[in-house]
């Protein structure tokens, strides 16, 4: 029920449920208004300024039709979501439906069961029952609204499984075997069309009889906006997977300009309970308006002198020299910092929990190194585990246990130099691979314990030291395949890969944590001795569809919500008139967040600088304390500033050195 506030209010409030969180957008010059009530079921009002406007009341002294307040709708309207979900980037798969759920509990109607709509509940079965109890966030592209929102915890009561069958269901297990739950915690994202007063989701078009977006059933299926029923394809919900899961809501969305016209960035900044720290998420925004997590080729003029000038989506002509354009190549100076080992029998080693069963099944390590004369162990799961280790004749070994080990020809692996090395295990033999190349195939027997600890840098904590540079670790719980680990080595990885077991990237840059940026998130300790963090030469280029970065406050703990602005810098400019007036020129972003002291800190002093004169993998941000009080123990606000400042090569956002203020 809709009610005002007595005479001269122009306060409009809704008193009908008890709402929770709100959150407002305006989308094509039309403000839209959301909440949250206590029962997670989401409403929005629209201020539609073109309606005939609400009659006023008899005790209201102003009773003005042009007043904001008469035109809000009276009732709040419940936002409608689909009954499918996808998960954003894979395509293939297609869009999985939610079960059907009969009003009044929480019975499943059988996939044939014909019942009438009022007799299925709206809510549990669709992807509303997936929304969390905690804040959303509305966005606008000019065409779309984005609604993102967390999803429920896996444990929840409307959480949404997957048998073994590949069927969704409600339940907890299905003939005595438990079902993998579905997006839990992760971010979900919808899109809505703005007809009127009413927001509707998307439709799609699909073929018919298979329900699918590329792939039809027969011969005949033919494409169309309903199934054979006439039931209307709407698009599905977005379980966006490659931010990660979510805690509280802590995340805030964006989206960022570039310099090629009419292409923009989707920016997520998110809370990772499980390092501590602020992932920084940069995807572009595809041509439907969602998220290119693949990528694409960008091109330029093959005249160095016009490469400034010259970015394109697709291949053409140069307009200043008439030449065809050429691909942009990437820029291989992403790779920031690494670890470096002395060798000593007393210096220090990294060391964390490893990937369940390594070495008892098919498994990839991966790492770029600079090796000194002496070589030593790059990782270890211990004597009896895993050892991937470098000789002093410059030949790279594997070995499981104390078994003999599958070794390559002397002087592959370069001395002073960064060299890519591999090992793939496909359960019974494995390959090495020096800077992409298959070097040496051998029969290797797959360990019948795996080790439990990972050690980066030796065997154990006496033995096999390491002489050398480390820097991007990554074990995979699968075989890759070596064309793709050729293809693939001098590219950062987003962090959500398929049976990614762990990734080091080693851009901390200081302290005594390598943070694992893989889905276990598990870190590594380096003890032993004081880590040397040094500036990294390995060329490592950016993802080409998803780039994803993390930082920290040393000293201080996430315990609040995120949010963050786009703006734009203004500077005096001349016009192309002659007229001198402040002029918008670099686009920044601000991130602000609520924090806490941290029980311990996460890292040491000011890291070493690189050779680009920075700190090497310190992020170049501001922040500025706005809290108020003095006491050390209360929550106080903090502002870290980026900037979207975009490279003549790059439409990737870059971010600002900055000084910290107080």
């Amino acid at each position: 029920m809709a009610t005002e506030r007595p005479a001269g209010s122009r306060l409009k409030t809704y008193s009908d449920r008890t709402y929770v969180h709100t959150t407002m957008v305006r989308h094509q010059g039309t403000v839209l208004a959301f909440a949250l009530d206590d029962e997670r079921r989401l409403y929005y009002s629209v201020l539609d300024l073109d309606s005939k406007a609400a009659p006023a009341h008899e005790d209201d002294g102003i009773g003005h039709a042009d007043l904001d307040v008469r035109h809000w709708a009276d009732d709040p309207r419940p936002l409608p979501f689909p009954s499918e979900i996808a998960r954003s980037g894979a395509a293939v798969i297609g869009a999985e439906p939610l079960p059907r759920v009969r009003l009044g509990g929480r019975v499943e109607l059988g996939a044939d069961e014909v019942v009438p709509d009022d007799e299925v509940d709206p809510l549990r079965s669709s992807t509303g029952r997936l929304t969390a109890a905690a804040p959303f966030q509305v966005v606008s592209d000019g065409r779309h609204v984005f609604v993102f929102r967390q999803a429920v915890a896996a444990g929840h009561a409307d959480a949404v499984r997957r048998t073994a069958e590949g069927r969704l269901t409600g339940a907890a297990t299905t003939g005595g075997k438990q079902n993998a739950a579905v997006a839990p915690d992760a971010l979900l994202c919808d899109r809505f069309v703005l007809a009127g007063s009413e927001l509707r989701p998307v439709q799609e078009v699909r073929y018919r009889r298979s329900r699918h977006r590329t792939e039809p059933a027969t011969a005949k299926d033919t494409l169309g906006t309903s199934d054979m029923n006439d039931k209307p394809f709407h698009e599905p919900t977005q379980e966006v997977g490659f931010v990660g899961p979510l805690t509280e809501g802590r995340f805030s969305v964006l989206l960022l300009p570039t310099i090629i016209a009419n292409t923009r960035r989707w920016q997520f900044f998110v809370h990772n309970a499980a390092s501590g720290r602020i992932d920084a998420v940069n995807v572009g925004q595809a041509e439907d308006g969602l998220f290119d997590t693949r990528g694409g080729q960008l091109w330029t003029s093959p005249d160095p002198q016009h490469r400034d000038s010259v970015l394109e989506r697709g291949p053409g002509t140069c307009p200043f020299s008439g030449l065809p354009l050429v691909p942009v190549v990437p820029e291989p100076d992403f790779a920031e910092s690494a670890l470096r080992f002395s060798g000593a029998t007393n210096a220090y080693r990294g060391e964390a929990t490893a990937p369940e069963g390594l070495g008892t099944g098919a498994y990839t390590i991966e790492a770029w190194i600079k090796r000194d004369a002496a070589g030593g162990t790059v990782l270890s799961t211990g004597s009896a585990g895993v050892t991937l280790a470098v000789t002093v004749a410059g030949a790279l070994t594997l070995a499981h246990g104390t078994g003999s080990p599958v070794t390559t020809a002397d002087d592959l692996v370069p001395v002073g130099r960064y060299a890519h090395v591999a090992a793939v295990h496909d359960g019974t033999g494995a390959t090495l691979l020096v800077d992409g190349d298959a070097v040496r195939t051998e029969a290797l027997t797959p360990l019948t314990t795996a080790g439990t600890t990972l050690v980066l840098g030796a065997t154990s904590a006496t033995a096999g030291r390491f002489s050398g540079t480390l820097d991007e670790v990554r074990v995979w719980s699968r075989a890759r395949l070596t064309s793709r680990i050729a293809e693939t080595r001098g590219q950062r990885l987003i962090g959500d890969e398929p049976r990614l077991a762990a990734y080091y990237r080693f851009d901390e840059a200081g302290g005594t944590t390598a943070f694992d940026q893989g889905p276990r998130a598990a870190h590594a300790t380096l003890k032993g001795g004081a880590p040397q963090w040094v500036g990294s030469d390995a060329p490592i280029a950016d993802s080409p569809g998803i780039r994803r970065d993390s930082f920290a406050v040393t000293g201080r703990t996430v315990s609040g919500g995120l949010s963050a602005a786009l703006y734009q810098q203004q500077e005096q400019g001349t016009t192309g008139s002659g007229a001198v007036r402040p002029l918008k020129r670099q686009a920044r972003v601000l991130l602000t967040w609520r924090s806490r002291p941290a029980s311990c800190l996460r890292g040491a002093a000011a890291p070493p600088a690189t050779r680009r004169g920075r700190r090497a993998g310190s992020p170049r941000w501001t922040w500025r304390s706005a809290g108020t009080g003095s006491s050390r123990s209360s929550p106080t606000s903090w502002t870290c500033q980026w900037s979207a400042r975009r490279s003549k090569r790059s439409t990737r956002p870059r971010r600002t050195r900055s000084r910290r203020t107080s």
